[in-house]
């Protein structure tokens, strides 16, 4: 499975590209695909490689925007559901920018086939779990954190994520086995603090 774009063949025309084929999301929140198309054509979303969505799976379809036409900026909803839990939008006017977002239930890679007619493109992620810390004057708590995890090789301030007037900020913890969510050797995390 590569990413890219894979101009349709004779019998179905259209082209489409994955604007950001690997992506690093956390568990519970939302991995979003940004796509390019060309050629009015059946839209099908389909997991891949292992994947799974619906009920119970690595992943939860939640919506698609894009095109003109009529669809820009307008969330799409009700689409087709396959056997495999994946979507399809007949007609997809294909005619520019599309954003495709799933959630993201369980931890490690997942993989989605975008095809429009016979152009197929694909686009993959590997989620981690967050584990979010709360710092407080009356205490103080740290994450769930082992030597070796490397806490703190990159960190960044994110804004006053709880809404209580002091900035928060997250730390990278790349060696980090996934015991606040995932299991797995050095599959890595993402430690949310609120100061």
């Amino acid at each position: 499975m590569e990413p890219g774009t894979f101009p349709g063949g004779a019998s179905g025309g259209g082209s489409i590209t994955v604007l950001n084929p690997q992506s690093y999301p956390t568990v519970g929140g939302l991995w979003t695909v940004h796509f390019e198309a060309s050629g009015a054509h059946g839209l099908v979303i389909s997991p891949v490689g292992g994947t799974t969505i619906g009920a119970g799976g690595d992943l939860s379809f939640v919506g698609l925007l894009g095109g003109a036409g009529g669809w820009e900026g307008a969330p799409r909803s009700a689409p087709a559901r396959g056997a495999d839990g994946g979507v399809s939008f007949p007609n997809y006017p294909g005619d520019g920018a599309g954003s495709l977002a799933v959630r993201v239930n369980t931890p490690g890679p997942h993989h989605l086939q975008l095809a429009l007619g016979s152009a197929v493109a694909y686009a993959h992620n590997n989620a981690y779990p967050l584990d979010v810390v709360t710092i407080s004057g009356s205490g103080t708590a740290a994450p769930d954190v082992a030597g070796g995890d490397g806490l703190g090789r990159s960190v960044a301030g994110v804004g006053d994520v709880d809404r209580d007037g002091i900035p928060d900020m997250v730390a990278g913890a790349p060696g980090d086995d996934g015991a606040a969510g995932g299991g797995g050797s050095d599959r890595g995390a993402v430690h949310l603090m609120l100061m």
